[in-house]
């Protein structure tokens, strides 16, 4: 069987550089992570396509129209990200200390646009504006390296200066992402704070069809912590783990007898799980999870379940269940509290931990996979 692999080289009439202190998947002595989070991704465009306050932009509330896509280097590595907003699109370098633009324009880069166009399978290897290869996935033909390296130099080094830290455009793309959370930080308002191709959709992203089984487990009523509420980076960074253990708390909080579970406010509960939790990557929040519940006064009682006993324990046994989904190299946390069978396929409904709403589905194994399952019961 043949793969499709596309090579163009041409030059982008709409696009350009600009002369700042760039952007990078890396750092020169690999102590930290780098790597940015959509909401950052957004931040930087931003800032680069003066996308302000203005009626219709993304700073405004309630916009959701833009796409994001990861770019690669030959060795697998996301090196920078493709955004489209509007009719403008950038290339944003993947490094959170640094988060420069590598090329903008009006329109898109007709390279990774016509790639984007042909329906199939992809990863888009970007070396600069002007060199881009589609790769199919899980598959790099035998003579990939050789036509970049024998034509051009690599992403890096076209881009030499984007491993240094950039002040100025991290305070900017700061204030970015605050302006983006305080505009849409409505329930409704669901465009920074979580990621389409996880596979997490809306009540109204579920197929028609007869609903041949479905339940819920209690304590799902109110609001719910999110990652977005508490952007305080380095501090608070990277804290998915912190806010499923969060609304863990909260689920339990509110069932007959339990209200001291938690504190006066979500932020202050989310601040004393974190204080143990700490930032991610986390491989487990079981027991940090179980340190919070006994700090309060609680015996939190867990254990591993697979697929096949997912439905068991949320209607057999109300108990809601802490799951780490993956995604290529990322990781998150998310909080089963339900699940409805369509057509024979099974829907978790989940707390995302990026929306305050208790309607969000997820088909495992469509967008991201479930590393682990963990149901939790006092």
């Amino acid at each position: 069987m043949h793969k499709l692999m596309i090579f163009v080289v041409f030059v982008l009439s709409l696009s350009f550089f600009v002369d700042v202190t760039t952007v990078s998947a890396y750092n020169k002595d690999n102590t930290r992570e780098t790597d940015m989070s959509y909401l950052e991704v957004l931040s930087s465009a931003a800032i680069f396509l003066n996308i302000d306050t203005g009626e219709g932009a993304l700073l405004s509330p309630g916009v959701s129209e833009y796409q994001i896509i990861r770019l690669y280097n030959l060795d697998d590595e996301v090196v920078a990200f493709y955004v489209r907003i509007a009719d403008n699109f950038a290339v944003i370098n993947n490094n959170r200390y640094n988060p420069a633009m590598i090329e903008m324009g009006e329109g898109g880069n007709p390279l990774i646009e016509e790639i984007l166009s042909s329906g199939l399978d992809f990863q888009i290897v970007y070396n600069n504006p002007f060199e881009v290869i589609n790769v199919a996935l899980n598959f790099m033909p035998y003579n990939a390296s050789e036509i970049f390296k024998g034509n051009t130099e690599s992403f890096h080094e076209n881009f030499s200066d984007i491993l240094d830290e950039d002040l100025y455009l991290k305070g900017l793309k700061q204030d970015a992402k605050i302006i983006i959370i305080e505009n849409n930080s409505s329930p409704s308002q669901r465009v920074v704070f979580g990621s389409a191709d996880w596979g997490f959709m809306d009540l109204s992203g579920l197929p028609t069809g007869t609903v041949t089984s479905a339940s819920s487990i209690t304590g799902i009523s109110g609001s719910w912590a999110r990652t977005g509420d508490f952007l305080n980076p380095p501090k608070v960074d990277n804290h998915c783990g912190s806010v499923a253990v969060t609304n863990l708390a909260l689920i339990f909080s509110r069932r007959s007898g339990n209200s001291n579970l938690v504190y006066s406010t979500i932020a202050s509960t989310f601040n004393s799980v974190h204080a143990i939790v700490g930032n991610g990557p986390k491989v487990t929040i079981a027991g940090n999870a179980v340190t919070f519940f006994k700090n309060r006064g609680f015996i939190l009682n867990h254990t591993s379940i697979s697929s096949s006993e997912f439905t068991t324990a949320i209607a057999a046994s109300d108990r809601p269940i802490g799951m780490l989904t993956q995604r290529n190299l990322e990781a998150h946390w998310i909080i089963g509290i339900g699940y409805r069978t369509i057509g024979g396929v099974t829907y978790y409904r989940i707390l995302d931990g990026w929306n305050n709403s208790n309607n969000r589905f997820f088909r495992p194994g469509t967008g991201s996979a479930v590393q682990s399952r963990t149901a939790y019961y006092l």
